[in-house]
């Protein structure tokens, strides 16, 4: 069975790469999207042919930046980092944070466009 799904998410990830020309993958550091990015190796023949964004929020743990910047490095994954701003008070995203976030996302996505 999960032989299966695995051969299913490798298929759904090569389609994405041929119909996508923008084709990125979000990374926490976390497990699940540390299990993404193992399925898209699985699909592209051990590389990541697409960037790996993470956004930074300030807040992890010094072992998940290191594991980021290990698992990078070993992958040869090509990781763009936004900045993130996390107020401790506040449980909720506002409008305002929404906002700053998105400009933020266009900026990194332009830069990653000028640079190829």
């Amino acid at each position: 069975m999960l032989d299966n799904l695995i051969e299913k998410s490798v298929l759904i990830l090569r389609e994405a790469k041929d119909k996508l020309n923008n084709l990125a993958v979000l990374w926490s550091g976390g497990k699940d999207s540390t299990v993404m990015l193992a399925l898209c190796r699985e699909a592209f023949f051990n590389r990541v042919p697409f960037p790996v964004i993470h956004i930074d929020n300030g807040i992890d743990f010094p072992e998940t930046y290191a594991f980021r910047d290990e698992l990078a490095k070993k992958w040869g994954l090509k990781v763009l980092t936004a900045k993130s701003i996390i107020q401790k008070e506040v449980h909720s995203v506002t409008s305002e944070q929404a906002q700053w976030r998105l400009k933020n996302w266009k900026m990194m996505i332009a830069n990653y466009r000028r640079r190829g």
